[in-house]
């Protein structure tokens, strides 16, 4: 394997190496020395330790229509990627499913009327369960394994703007509702003109 290698290198083709993948990989792992108690519990902890701090970094970004969320986003992302292991982009909520929801804009956001109270608490109970659900299925490991999450919108949008999510349920529901939601590690609020 070790002079199929350096005649890859020499040829500089990888196609012989990708061919053989799979023996490369065994006789690696064959010829390594198997990690010593000390060495085994000394990951242990260190897997351990990222469950208690993740090295990973979640951040909601707020602010209104037209203010800029998702141009910002679209122009720091990859400029962090370098500080992650991977970076993940949801709106407003993160996915239950293997399917991510669109982040369309919406043409006019308070053309509906609010619900009535009972329904809209209902309304915040679902989030509060599909936030939860979501964070477990698309957040949690990704910020364990040092990855760097970016919501356009979080949940607090409701307290800012009850209008636009059709909320009739008092101020102080959704805030006891709101602790039952996972935290992010930061806010950006992006504050400015449409023009800026």
């Amino acid at each position: 394997c070790a002079d199929m290698m350096e005649a890859a290198i020499a040829a500089r083709s990888w196609a012989p190496l990708a061919a053989k993948i799979g023996a490369l990989q065994s006789e690696l792992f064959r010829h390594l020395p198997s990690a010593s108690i000390a060495a085994r519990f000394a990951e242990f902890r260190r897997q351990l330790g990222r469950l208690v701090h993740p090295t990973g970094f979640v951040v909601a970004v707020l602010g209104p229509d037209g203010s800029g969320k998702s141009t910002l986003l679209a122009h720091v992302a990859p400029r962090l990627a370098a500080l992650g292991r991977s970076i993940k982009r949801f709106h407003l909520l993160p996915p239950m499913t293997g399917r991510q929801q669109d982040g369309s804009t919406v043409v006019d956001p308070h053309a509906l009327a609010p619900r009535g109270p009972l329904l809209s608490s209902l309304k915040l109970l679902y989030l509060v369960f599909a936030y939860n659900l979501g964070w477990l299925r698309s957040v949690w490991l990704a910020r364990r394994r040092s990855g760097l999450v970016f919501f356009d919108r979080y949940y607090h949008d409701i307290i800012a703007d009850p209008r636009r999510y059709r909320n009739g349920a008092p101020l102080w529901v959704v805030r006891a509702l709101g602790r039952l939601i996972p935290n992010h590690d930061m806010f950006l609020v992006v504050d400015v003109k449409p023009e800026a």
